[in-house]
């Protein structure tokens, strides 16, 4: 295994990248092996997990590997389809009161949408709810970055209202369907959930998926 210098004026992501790409140029890793998981090249490296998913993520949204969530990153066999990549952010917007933005119900479920997410090489970004909701819901409207919706906790018929009217695909997630919906799909198992919007949305040919 290659090793990090921690005196060299490039970064600690940047190394492991270049150190991955002559691992895998010179046989070491094969197509469709599968890499040691972060901890363990972490340990290795002596550098934090961290550093290791930066490095990761990155050359997956180069198309040299490909990350599955639950079983890990592999090398990505050169003649696979590449992953298709867009500028512009994921709004995560919430209702979710902050006091609550605390628990481990609430970080597991970003924690699976951002995972989600890696492998479409797809950027993040926050936003909360806020009245009123005409405004709000314009404000979504006018964000060309969206191209999908997932409604997070939402109990609230005038929001959902109002939502309804945008023309983009939503899921609801945890969230109370009006009587007359006209959203796409609705789950209610928490951080599965957040699997199963992303992945039916990605399916859909969608990658700037939005989080409310």
């Amino acid at each position: 295994m290659f090793t990090i210098d921690k005196a060299s004026p490039d970064a600690l992501f940047e190394q492991i990248k270049t150190g991955l790409r002559r691992e895998i140029a010179s046989g070491r890793f094969k197509p469709g092996q599968a890499l040691p998981d972060e901890g363990s090249l972490g340990e290795q490296l002596v550098v934090s997990h961290m550093t290791v998913r930066r490095a990761l993520v990155e050359l997956s949204r180069e198309g040299l590997l490909r990350r599955i969530s639950g079983k890990g990153t592999f090398v990505r066999d050169a003649f696979a389809p590449q992953p298709k990549t867009r500028r512009g952010a994921i709004a995560v917007v919430s209702t979710v009161d902050p006091a609550e933005r605390a628990s481990l119900y609430y970080h597991r479920m970003l924690q699976a949408l951002l995972t989600g997410l890696e492998e479409t090489g797809t950027p993040l970004a926050f936003r909360t709810v806020r009245q009123p909701y005409e405004e709000f819901v314009a404000g979504l409207r006018a964000d060309r970055s969206l191209r999908a919706l997932a409604v997070v906790w939402a109990s609230d018929a005038e929001l959902l209202r109002h939502l309804a009217k945008l023309p983009l695909p939503i899921v609801l997630l945890d969230s109370a369907s009006p009587p007359q919906p006209r959203f796409d799909e609705v789950v209610q198992d928490g951080e599965a959930a957040v699997y199963a919007a992303v992945d039916y949305l990605i399916k859909l040919g969608h990658r700037d998926i939005g989080l409310i």
